[in-house]
């Protein structure tokens, strides 16, 4: 029997181990769903000619390829977040662009009917009008009621990559 114990711990060495829970599966999820908002945000702030035109078309939800967020005040999200995997909450002019307040969640099946998680967090990112730049930071979610299966997380979102050249630019102009 001790041989059978050695192997296996020779066969783990240098390997690691990833265990997937549903809360686990769900923080993927969310962190997925905010990478994607995040993206949807840059592409919007591209294309706004200035930052009136920009929160404009946030407030609006006109999100290229993302059209199921939602663009709520903070009690409606309070109200309809359930059924939501990202809404945006508020925005708010800056001296350098607008200010998106966004939630976003992820819910993981485990492997029984009862055993589900919901993950969900908030941001807040700084977009500028003719520019695909974004920054953002993770933020406390506005207070409502949860349920047992759900639980806040500081997500970790994938910023958009910066435009790279035009691929029809011919080199020296």
């Amino acid at each position: 029997m001790g041989a059978v114990v050695a192997v296996i711990a020779v066969a783990l060495t240098g390997c690691s181990v990833e265990v997937h829970t549903p809360t686990s599966d769900a923080t993927e999820i969310a962190e997925a769903n905010g990478s994607r908002l995040l993206r949807a945000l840059s592409s919007t702030a591209l294309g706004a000619p200035d930052g009136p035109a920009l929160q404009a078309a946030v407030r609006e939800q006109r999100f290229g390829g993302y059209g199921d967020v939602e663009s709520l005040t903070p009690a409606e999200l309070a109200r309809q977040r359930g059924n939501l995997r990202a809404a945006v909450y508020g925005t708010a002019r800056s001296s350098t662009g607008v200010e998106v307040s966004a939630y976003v969640s992820g819910t993981a099946q485990g492997g029984g009917l009862s055993s589900s998680a919901t993950v969900y967090g908030c941001f807040r990112a700084l977009l500028t009008a003719g520019s695909s730049a974004v920054s953002s930071r993770a933020v406390p979610c506005p207070d409502f009621e949860t349920s047992g299966s759900e639980t806040e997380r500081t997500l970790v979102l994938d910023l958009p990559a910066p435009p790279g050249p035009d691929p029809r630019a011919t080199p020296g102009g």
